[in-house]
């Protein structure tokens, strides 16, 4: 079983939804600390994200509905919820 950031590598290149809005992005680069996507729409800006934190967030036990919701109570600083909880749905499959 490939461990949670082998995962996250077979992803790069790869087009996911956000699990509330359905908006799509892409994951454009991963690298050994950190995840990059880049949203189809809006500012275009490449967004980063840690590896720590998605590590963390793919053990969660909280189903896809909830996921997005913990991610923003227990990352209030982050801007990314929507993205990390997407990439942690599916890498968890």
């Amino acid at each position: 079983m490939p461990t949670t950031w082998e995962s996250v590598n077979r992803l790069e290149g790869s087009t996911l939804h956000t699990l509330k809005l359905n908006k799509p992005f892409t994951v454009v680069e991963v690298t050994e600390n950190r995840i990059w996507v880049m949203p189809q729409s809006g500012s275009g800006k490449r967004r980063g994200m840690l590896r720590d934190r998605l590590e963390l967030i793919a053990a969660w036990e909280a189903h896809s509905d909830d996921l997005r919701q913990r991610v923003q109570e227990t990352y209030k600083d982050s801007r990314n919820a929507s993205y990390y909880a997407a990439v942690a749905h599916a890498i968890r499959g």
